[in-house]
């Protein structure tokens, strides 16, 4: 009895496509979804500038609640 061989080589050869296949599309998706995460993070320069932000508007808060708290002082003492 003889051995098949050209089925298996032609099943090989189609197997083989499908896995490239299958990794490509794989590799894609994987590329857009790294790229998606990038553009909701943001870049760490932006995180520094919003971080720097922040701290001014604590620092002018602090500067004028305690402005107005030494103005009050001034106006019950010249009273």
């Amino acid at each position: 009895m003889k051995a098949r061989t050209s089925k298996v080589k032609k099943d090989r050869a189609l197997f083989i496509s499908v896995a490239e296949s299958i990794g490509s599309t794989l590799g894609t998706l994987a590329a857009k979804a790294n790229a998606a995460q990038k553009v909701i993070t943001g870049s760490p320069a932006a995180h520094r500038v919003k971080r720097e932000a922040r701290k001014l508007m604590r620092q002018g808060k602090s500067v004028a609640r305690k402005t107005r708290s030494s103005a009050r002082n001034i106006s019950k003492r010249t009273r």
